[in-house]
């Protein structure tokens, strides 16, 4: 399987060149020099694969993280595992699986796996907990920056505090409410919020690359360096 031959006689392994492809891609962008506030193309990658492969499955998130934080707030324990399982685990495992199968499946196979293949990988796992977290940090950035405007609007509307909180109660409502069935519709490309979230969500992957990439190797070499003296 995955072999194809050309001639009759000479034998392509499709793995081994999709493997082939991705390491020439990959040599070729390390050439360029890159600026550490500017969004490195995995991040790009990353990003523009989170919209098909997860924001599908942003009402579940969200219901997750809003529900967990209210579970805390009111140390309600019930609440709190069923939320945390139904918007934070389930979600997590589904993308890991989406993430393996579309992804790192088509990736070298690593001999010393113990678990069958098509069970999703740490790397699977880590992309499914990190989608997961993107889209609940931010649509929770999103939710912060429509619920300023939501204020600055209602308080030159109204003066009472009672009535400022239920117009900006509304107002995020809506707002929430037309985003999600946006979102569902697929009818979202075009809107505002989206390349608000695009961005946003593009920098958290840019954070977690500079943190693995750059932060934590520094990291070990000074304190390998500092043990080296003694």
């Amino acid at each position: 399987m995955g072999i194809i031959y050309i001639n009759n006689d000479i034998p392509i392994n499709l793995k081994m060149t999709s493997d082939n492809i991705f390491t020439r891609i990959r040599k070729n962008f390390d050439q360029f020099s890159w600026y550490f506030w500017f969004p490195y193309p995995i991040s790009w990658v990353r990003t523009i694969l989170l919209i098909p492969v997860a924001l599908p499955g942003t009402r579940l998130i969200l219901i997750g993280f809003g529900g967990s934080t209210i579970s805390l707030i009111t140390n309600n324990l019930e609440l709190l595992i069923f939320f945390l399982f139904s918007g934070f685990i389930l979600p997590i495992v589904i993308l890991s699986f989406l993430y393996h199968f579309i992804w790192f499946i088509w990736q070298k196979e690593n001999k010393k796996r113990k678990f069958p293949s098509w069970l999703p990988s740490r790397k699977s796992l880590w992309e499914g907990f990190y989608a997961t977290v993107v889209i609940g940090i931010s649509f929770s950035l999103i939710f912060i920056i429509f619920l300023g405007l939501s204020l600055v609007s209602c308080q030159l509307s109204y003066k009472s505090e009672d009535m400022i909180g239920r117009c900006s109660g509304r107002f995020l409502g809506n707002v929430f409410g037309s985003i999600l069935r946006q979102v569902e519709n697929n009818s979202f490309q075009d809107k505002p919020w989206f390349f608000i979230w695009f961005a946003i969500s593009l920098y958290i992957y840019q954070v977690e690359y500079l943190v693995k990439q750059r932060i934590l190797p520094n990291l070990k070499k000074i304190y390998i360096n500092k043990h080296k003296k003694y």
